[in-house]
């Protein structure tokens, strides 16, 4: 935790900040996964969103990651990206068929949650970017050129 006026940053794994700020660890954290859905439960209040303020600020569908393929296997790239498709529209017209797997590794269990989580992920976009997609990640990368984030 930061004294006035100093900062200090800690990294650590995404699991661990919601508790810590709840223990008096520290004093915010950057929540993602579920824990979007369940920082009440841990008596804190959100500063921003960053999902709404990129949207308001864009105008375009938040960059929530990517999927990337070492070099060496761009010979697969076409058979991979059409697995990864297949897969998500599986998931699509069966939302229940992962949900055990999803709980096994999940932080946080309740079914709403784990919806809302699956949701985020098992969408359109995940199957194709379209043009708003593909203009989110021009910009994104544009904002962190700028920013001297790359």
């Amino acid at each position: 935790m930061g004294g006035a006026g100093k900062e200090e940053v800690e990294f650590v794994r995404f699991d661990e900040i919601l508790p810590g700020i709840a223990a008096g660890r520290f004093d915010a954290g950057l929540i993602i996964h579920e824990g979007r859905f369940v920082y009440q439960r841990y008596n804190c209040s959100p500063l921003i969103d960053l999902g709404e303020w990129w949207e308001k600020e864009t105008g375009l569908p938040i960059p929530l990651g990517c999927i990337a393929l070492r070099a060496d296997m761009s010979d697969h790239k076409e058979a991979i990206e059409n697995l990864i498709r297949d897969s998500v529209l599986h998931a699509k017209r069966h939302p229940e068929a992962g949900r055990d797997f999803i709980k096994e590794h999940a932080q946080e269990l309740d079914d709403k949650v784990t919806g809302e989580h699956i949701a985020l992920y098992v969408n359109d976009f995940t199957v194709s970017l379209d043009s708003a997609g593909n203009d989110a990640i021009s910009v994104l990368k544009e904002r962190a050129e700028r920013w001297k984030l790359l």
